[in-house]
């Protein structure tokens, strides 16, 4: 029997596009769950077959995993999860302590990151898939590339690593190297997070392509192609049977989300500090209670969960997708004079303000809010491009314990969400980059300004004129 190989709602989990079987196989596409769970690994209690998804890079001839995501296929409730593993997350890794999360990759392979996950999720892994990103834009271009919404121009170039990402904002059809740029790219505000996000927003929209009719017709052909980009332990049939379960599911029973957790930086390290009980929930919760935004699930709890979207939720446009709801509006609540007083005395370093939407005199406007509360501002000006749209809180990515707890404090007095204070490379002080959500941060600092201990603008003599 001729080498099968996966159905799309598999190998589009594994962050690519593509699939396909041989006539010879279709019969095995529609195969009864009862037989499936004779065929297939799986957890006996809950119906789930547990699949790890790797996107493997080649850099120098040094193989890094660049994406990693974990898939629950749910052969009992005819339904799909797969959680998006930032590949900066702290986690354990047997017998090396305490890493981030791809480390486990370079020191044992799949079989050590697959243990790894295993053990900091506890979760079972029955099956794992591995996609190496040097033929993704061929497997891309196999199905006659993914058109989707990109919300902002993403551009970047590194000339010694050759690469020139210059992809315009608005409605684009991404062929097979534009594709690979479009998933890989994180020089953004939200960083990693905000490449998993990407990724997500590629997986539905290539998702809604090939559920069309025409795309039906094509299989067999590119079934050949395709079989030789992907590296797996399932069997052909496994992956046949498998593959065509996942095909048939409806896409609202297909969900998204990033591990939950907060940026942070440990010993002059940035990671992912995870949330792994939000994790497990995630996995352990019904399909029904997750789908639903009214029973406190993890849909309608960002901080224990954050980002959970269908496959049908906006897949060519992430504005309209849960890849954006823990960069939520920041917080506009008053506080109490006895907590902006405490917030303002837990700022013991000079702050910088950098305008990140372009309009004239946000920075300055900003500084003169904390300056009136008490904060010292030493610094004012423009962020490299104006495309946030959501302010953020940075700091030096080697900062002391004081200047990482100044950046902390300061995007709590803010309202910025945690997972918007992050490490930056040519950050020298604590800094409020102000997004297109500048409004409402000016809103609470204006609510708030009168319980500060400053009375007056201090002139630092220090600062630019934006």
């Amino acid at each position: 029997m001729k080498k099968g190989v996966l159905l799309l709602g598999i190998l589009i989990a594994c962050i690519s596009a593509g699939t396909g079987v041989y006539f010879r196989l279709q019969r095995m596409a529609h195969t009864p769950v009862a037989v499936i769970k004779e065929t297939v690994l799986h957890d006996a209690m809950t119906g789930k077959v547990n699949i790890l998804l790797l996107g493997e890079d080649n850099v120098e001839g040094s193989h890094r995993t660049d994406s990693i995501a974990l898939a629950a296929v749910d052969l009992d409730a005819k339904s799909a999860r797969v959680l998006s593993l930032p590949r900066d997350t702290r986690v354990e890794i047997p017998g090396h302590g305490w890493q981030k999360l791809n480390h486990s990759y370079a020191f044992g392979g799949v079989d050590l990151l697959r243990s790894t996950v295993s053990k900091n999720l506890g979760v079972p892994i029955h099956y794992y898939i591995l996609l190496d990103y040097g033929t993704f834009p061929r497997m891309v271009d196999i199905i006659g590339g993914v058109d989707l919404h990109v919300p902002k121009r993403l551009r970047y170039v590194d000339r010694a690593g050759h690469l020139n990402i210059d992809i315009p904002a608005g409605e684009q059809h991404l062929d097979g190297e534009r594709a690979l740029h479009f998933v890989r790219f994180r020089h953004d505000a939200l960083g990693d997070i905000g490449r998993v996000q990407r990724q997500q927003q590629f997986i539905k929209a290539a998702l809604a392509k090939l559920k069309q009719p025409e795309y039906l017709t094509r299989i067999p052909d590119l079934a050949k192609e395709i079989v030789a980009f992907i590296r797996t332990d399932l069997t052909a049939s496994q992956s046949v049977q498998l593959g065509g379960f996942v095909k048939e599911l409806d896409r609202e029973r297909i969900l998204f989300a990033v591990l939950p957790g907060k940026p942070d930086y440990l010993k002059g390290i940035s990671y992912w500090i995870p949330d792994s009980e939000g994790a497990r929930t995630f996995f352990a919760l019904p399909m029904e209670a997750l789908l639903s935004a009214d029973q406190g699930t993890a849909r309608s709890t960002p901080s224990m969960n954050p980002g959970i979207s269908t496959a049908g939720d906006g897949a060519a446009n992430p504005a309209s997708s849960g890849g954006t709801k823990e960069a939520a509006p920041p917080d506009t609540e008053q506080m109490t004079p006895e907590e902006v007083l405490a917030l303002i005395r837990a700022i013991p370093e000079p702050v910088s303000v950098l305008n990140g939407v372009g309009k004239a005199g946000l920075s300055q406007t900003a500084a003169e809010h904390l300056q009136r509360m008490g904060v010292d501002v030493v610094y004012t000006g423009n962020a490299k491009h104006y495309d946030y749209r959501f302010s953020n809180v940075v700091y030096p990515e080697k900062a002391s314990a004081t200047v990482h707890r100044t950046a902390e404090t300061l995007a709590r007095l803010c309202g910025i969400r945690p997972a918007l204070v992050r490490p930056g490379r040519q950050a020298v002080s604590a800094t409020l980059v102000l997004g297109r959500d500048y409004k409402t941060i000016f809103e609470r600092l204006s609510l708030n300004q009168g319980t500060g201990v400053g009375g007056s603008v201090p002139d630092s003599g220090k600062t630019s004129a934006p």
